[in-house]
């Protein structure tokens, strides 16, 4: 068992890749819709944000009300603020373990959220605060690599980045397939529905990746296989499974991990992944969705319990 600050170390991780992602999706997905091959209704474009952003029914109908719900509303557990303020509280919380450097970013990066211009963010600066959020949680996470010690405390923290990571991803491959199924519904041309597969790589930072792997302009089967059985890629679901498997590694000195266990599962997970085609999956894609995503929850449940409780 580690001790109750590596509860706090895990949410840290947690919460840090939860911002990016967030971050990055919406910044993507609404300059995308801005510069669609065909016109997009504002409704299409909001709901696709706020459905990332873990709101599924709604009667936001404003584009800055929708931006001011995922950036600063302190009622939102997933808005940008709430997340930043969690990643500080936590890292407070572990104050004795990290390191000096690590709070001094952390606490730099929580005050530039809080201090921000709302109105400037839903008007004319998303890119600017996208990209600086980004940009600091990137050095955030070079900070946690190398100026801490590599023991049970920052591995515990890489577990949290890399569930996280996994949930992420589903979230957004998850979003985005139901965006191009209300295109395929209302017959929309085929030049959006690829520009809405754009959006999902370059969302994920796999886009010149992808197309770079296989020398010919992304479809939706390419994406998929990409995101989910690439094994070398890092923010493919098969890459993330296989480091967190590293990291439960590095805490179960014996590698020995009983049926039913966090170990034993995500084990099971990385070696199905490791083995199937996506054409194993073309018929029930969103099905396998939300199956991997039921998986991810009971492994971070699993590692709580386990290991932090």
């Amino acid at each position: 068992m580690l001790s109750r600050i590596g509860n706090n170390l895990f949410w840290m991780g947690s919460y840090i890749e939860r911002v990016e992602h967030s971050c990055r999706f919406t910044e993507i997905n609404y300059f995308a819709a801005l510069d669609a091959p065909a016109n997009l209704s504002s409704q299409f474009s909001i709901d696709s944000l706020l459905r990332m952003n873990g709101i599924f029914e709604s009667d936001i109908t404003s584009e800055e009300i929708a931006l001011s719900t995922i950036g600063f509303d302190k009622n939102n557990p997933n808005s940008i603020l709430s997340c930043v303020t969690a990643v500080r509280e936590n890292a407070r919380s572990a104050r004795d373990v990290i390191s000096t450097e690590l709070w001094e970013t952390i606490n730099r990066y929580y005050h530039y959220t809080l201090n921000y211009d709302q109105e400037a963010f839903t008007k004319t600066n998303l890119f600017d605060f996208a990209q600086q959020i980004i940009e600091k949680t990137s050095i955030i996470k070079g900070r946690i690599d190398s100026t801490l010690i590599h023991n049970h405390s920052w591995t515990v923290i890489c577990l949290g980045m890399y569930v996280e990571r996994i949930t992420q991803i589903l979230r957004i491959i998850s979003t985005k397939l139901f965006d191009l199924r209300i295109l395929t519904k209302d017959d929309e041309s085929p030049a959006l529905k690829d520009h809405q597969i754009e959006a999902m790589l370059r969302s994920l930072e796999s886009f010149d990746m992808s197309r770079k792997f296989y020398r010919r302009s992304p479809t939706l089967n390419s994406s998929l296989e990409f995101l989910l059985f690439n094994q070398k890629f890092p923010r493919s679901i098969l890459s993330c499974a296989k480091k967190l498997k590293q990291h439960l590694n590095n805490i179960e000195d014996k590698n020995e991990f009983k049926p039913g266990s966090a170990g034993f599962n995500i084990g099971k997970l990385s070696s199905r992944l490791n083995f199937m085609i996506v054409e194993d999956i073309l018929d029930r894609k969103d099905e396998f969705i939300s199956e991997l995503q039921n998986e991810v929850d009971e492994i971070r449940s699993k590692i709580i319990e386990e290991y932090l409780s």
